[in-house]
Parts: structure tokens; sequence; C-alpha cells
């Protein structure tokens, strides 16, 4: 969440773990925001993440626009987040976890992706928390691994497994022998999706 409205929405929902993205301000007014929020949220037994640096994005809002005006496009090594601006974020803030950019990109990879693993090792011998990787459709296995032993924790995987229903509920539809009731397209979605979710687990 970027705002405190949707946040606010999130803990009513019973959330037990937001991130609150405040990475596109500086980093001390960052780090004041997330402290802000970090101090309200352990008393409600919520774990907390930031993230410093940007991460580049291919998902666009419909009219064109990166979602976060931050295109995975061109050299996006200007956008990794710097080892010691997590180490002094997690000190200053008190977060649970960090999202950290180093090579990683949300929606598809343009060309094939190439995590910075020392940067990563650095970041994790240096910010003592633990370490967030979103971007992880793409990344093939033998960098995921590396990735955990560099110190990631958690992986949001998010566009492989939203779009794995795609090819067969195209199969469905095209298959079928009349029309199809919306409860027969949920549940191709869900054996995939399910099935999808198994697969990324068992490697992590």
């Amino acid at each position: 969440g970027m705002d405190m409205d949707y946040i606010m929405k999130a803990i009513r929902y019973g959330f037990t773990s937001i991130m609150y993205d405040c990475s596109s301000m500086p980093l001390e007014e960052n780090a004041r925001h997330l402290k802000e929020f970090v101090t309200m949220a352990h008393k409600l037994n919520i774990m907390v993440e930031g993230e410093v640096g940007q991460m580049p994005s291919t998902i666009t809002d419909g009219k064109g626009c990166v979602e976060n005006g931050v295109s995975a496009e061109g050299d996006i090594a200007q956008y990794f987040s710097v080892p010691e601006d997590v180490a002094r974020f997690v000190e200053l803030s008190g977060v649970d976890t960090m999202a950290i950019s180093f090579g990683n990109v949300h929606g598809d990879y343009v060309g094939e992706p190439h995590l910075d693993i020392p940067r990563l090792r650095k970041t994790h011998e240096l910010a003592k928390c633990h370490l967030v990787m979103h971007g992880t459709t793409g990344v093939d296995d033998a960098q995921i691994k590396q990735a955990i032993d560099g110190g990631i924790r958690k992986f949001n995987f998010f566009t492989g497994v939203a779009t794995a229903p795609t090819k067969p509920v195209q199969e469905l539809i095209n298959n079928a022998n009349g029309p199809l009731y919306v409860k027969e397209i949920g549940d191709c979605c869900r054996r995939v999706i399910k099935a999808k979710a198994r697969e990324v687990i068992t490697l992590f």
C-alpha cells in the first residue's frame, strides 16, 4: 500500500503482514513514515515491510503508463538498492522485512533477468533483517536458489500465478460444446493456480 487509507483498510480486513511503500520518497522521509506505522502496527502484531530503491516495472495502468513511473526498459541498475541505505533505513524505521531492488522487476522481464547476487549478499550482511524479492516470475531456478542463499526470505510471485490460467481457459472455451457456466471457468482457474502455487512453493 502507498497511502494510509488503503493500509488501514487492510488492517481492518485482518492482514498480519503489510508493506507500506514510501520508496519514492527520500530515505529519511521514507523511514520517518515507516517508523510511525511500525510503532502502531507492532502493537497489533502486524509485521511491516518497507522498501529502499525503486522497483522497475513492465506493468502498465491501461493507459500506457508504467505502474510506479519506473520503467524496466533500459538500464535498471540505476534503481538498485544501496546496501548501506537499506541498513540505515532498517535502523531508523524498525521494519521487519525489506523489499530490495537488485535486478528484479515487476511484471514480465525485458530480456533475461540478471540478479546482482553480490549486492544482495552485502545488503543481507549489513541490514540484519529479512529481505524480500518482488518480481520473481521469469527468474530461473538457479538464480532463485542463489537469492535464497544470499538472504531472500520472502518472494512475491504474482504474474506467473495470475496469468497461468490464460491458455487452459482459452482451450476450455474453444473446446466447449455450448455456453460455459462461470463456475466451470472458475474451477479451471483454481486448478491451474493451485498447481502453479504448489510448484513455486516447492522450489522455494
